[in-house]
């Protein structure tokens, strides 16, 4: 487990506004069993905007995710989480994440997953709401 907490100041060229807010960082993992891992985490952290009507994102973000092992190799995750980000300009956008995948270990240094990914977005202006729908593969190498 570990927190971290700040105080993150930003001044913006552009525009007469200062943003200042406190930020942090809270992260635990449990193991349940030999095969079993929950891990949770909390933030709230200042972000860039995306859109040219504000000058920044505040986002605040809980999720879980709990992990079984299935063999030597294979491991199935579930996660689930809930973001908030609030717009300068008054615009906020609440995220709904979940997805589901199986890792597999090929070599100690070459991994495989696959899965599928859900996104969900309610915004104040409902000409940005959306729902994704997603199935990935992943390859990943280790150095």
């Amino acid at each position: 487990a570990h927190a971290k907490f700040g105080y993150n100041t930003k001044d913006n060229d552009t525009s007469a506004s200062t943003s200042e807010d406190f930020v942090y960082e809270l992260q635990a993992e449990y193991q349940l069993s030999a095969k079993q891992l929950i891990e949770l985490q909390a933030w709230r952290m200042q972000q860039e905007s995306d859109i040219a009507a504000a000058d920044g994102i505040l986002s605040h973000t809980i999720s879980g995710t709990f992990s079984q092992q299935l063999g030597q190799r294979a491991v199935v995750s579930a996660r689930a989480g809930w973001t908030t980000d609030e717009y300068s300009n008054n615009r906020d956008d609440d995220y709904l994440n979940m997805s589901l995948s199986l890792g597999y270990a090929m070599q100690k240094w070459f991994e495989m997953s696959c899965g599928y990914n859900y996104v969900q977005r309610d915004s104040s202006i409902s000409a940005n709401d959306y729902t994704s729908n997603g199935i990935f593969l992943n390859l990943t190498g280790k150095i």
